[in-house]
């Protein structure tokens, strides 16, 4: 029985020294769906007491409207900052460049992002796009199936698919 508390006890210590990160968006300069380098920019902060580093790569899933549908598009960001290091609880800020965007990137009504560092879990980010308001993952999910079911993502939002749908055919693509 001591065995299993001194395991337990161990295992405890572990996942309380693992790296863990806690990322805020601050701001998202894509102009008119072209790519501006360090477009993405936010802070990131290692909230642990072991030392990690930022993985290179940034993904994001986008949730656009093409053609009347809800389509899924991968993202994927490349962090511009060669010094990627994240010390205890530190914040930093970062910026990020796509390496490619979906035509309907302006569009695109929920965003996740997953930053993933060298060692321990993984940060992600739900975004409702049009604002950068970010999202819990229940209240994320309970807005894309309200999204799917009524054509708006929630109360506070003003405008549905269809009126979406109509701006974008009146501008026309760029």
């Amino acid at each position: 029985m001591t065995k299993l508390l001194e395991w337990l006890e161990e295992l405890a210590r572990w996942l309380m020294r693992r790296p863990s990160l806690r990322v805020r968006v601050t701001a998202d300069k894509t102009e008119d769906g072209d790519i501006v380098a360090g477009g993405l920019e936010f802070e990131i902060e290692n909230v642990s007491s072991d030392m990690t580093s930022l993985d290179p790569i940034i993904r994001a899933t986008e949730w656009c409207i093409e053609k009347g549908r809800l389509v899924r598009v991968r993202v994927v960001y490349d962090v511009r900052d060669t010094d990627r290091s994240l010390h205890p609880y530190q914040a930093r800020v970062l910026t990020a460049t796509a390496r490619s965007f979906h035509f309907g990137h302006h569009h695109a009504w929920f965003r996740t992002l997953h930053f993933r560092p060298r060692r321990g879990r993984v940060a992600t980010v739900r975004l409702r796009n049009a604002s950068q308001i970010p999202l819990g993952p229940f209240r994320a999910k309970w807005e894309f199936i309200l999204l799917r079911l009524l054509g708006k993502s929630s109360e506070k939002s003003t405008i549905s698919i269809d009126e979406m749908e109509a701006q974008r055919r009146s501008i026309g693509r760029h």
